[in-house]
């Protein structure tokens, strides 16, 4: 009787994955990457998209504050229009806040009426400022200040 060899055995049977069985195991792998690589995108862009929401809502926060702390520091508010709000100065010249309507951005600067001097942008141009409207609010004869709405949009 003829017996076989264990190198001759191992040969009768197939050894390893068919190409089919590769391919199918590649395209099962490619698509469960697809997915998670789709999944890691939209998270990155979620979080780039509110990291641009938080640094907005802080400038505008920011310029808020400084025309708040303008308004309590001057010595009286002589013009509030929509997009103007002119304020006295207890010491030197007279500021202005205005919103540019060409860069969208609320700014300040030196003297009321006439040629604004030393121009600063106190809103990023992450900021895009539609409306500024301030409003002078007139409390009583007792008080030696009116109060000022901002709206800011």
């Amino acid at each position: 009787m003829l017996e076989m060899t264990p190198d001759e055995e191992n040969l009768s049977e197939p050894a390893g994955f068919t190409l089919i069985e590769l391919l199918m195991a590649m395209t099962i792998f490619s698509f469960m990457l697809l997915i998670i690589v789709r999944g890691f995108m939209n998270i990155v862009r979620m979080h780039n998209e509110a990291v641009a929401s938080n640094q907005a809502q802080d400038s505008a926060r920011t310029a808020l504050d400084e025309v708040v702390l303008a308004v309590r520091d001057s010595g009286g508010v002589t013009k509030a229009q929509p997009g103007l709000l002119c304020l006295d100065s207890t010491m030197g010249q007279p500021q202005q806040y205005y919103l540019d309507k060409t860069t969208n951005t609320l700014n300040r600067a030196d003297g009321c009426g006439g040629i604004p001097l030393n121009m600063h942008q106190i809103t990023s141009d992450a900021v895009m400022v539609s409306d500024f409207d301030p409003v002078i609010e007139t409390t009583g004869p007792g008080v030696k200040k009116d109060q000022v709405r901002i709206s800011l949009t």
